[in-house]
């Protein structure tokens, strides 16, 4: 079987079972990379777009880990 190797940044609770598995494997295991997220929202404001930036940085607030000390923020 042939061997692929490629990165990326993922939500942990995306690749969690991949992990476990050993279908990905960390390149550097137990050392994360820490990286400015930003959320950007159009000008044309909507009911729409408020809701979904709203459930954005909600999730982001419940599963996103600190940069500062690697704690979860919600």
């Amino acid at each position: 079987m042939a061997s692929i190797m490629g990165w990326g940044l993922h939500p942990l609770t995306l690749i969690a079972p991949h992990l476990q598995s050993g279908a990905l494997l960390e390149v550097v295991p137990d050392t994360p990379l820490a990286v400015p997220l930003y959320w950007q929202e159009t000008r044309a404001a909507s009911a729409v777009m408020e809701g979904l930036s709203r459930a954005v940085l909600k999730a982001a607030q419940n599963s996103l880990i600190t940069q500062t000390t690697g704690i979860r923020i919600g």
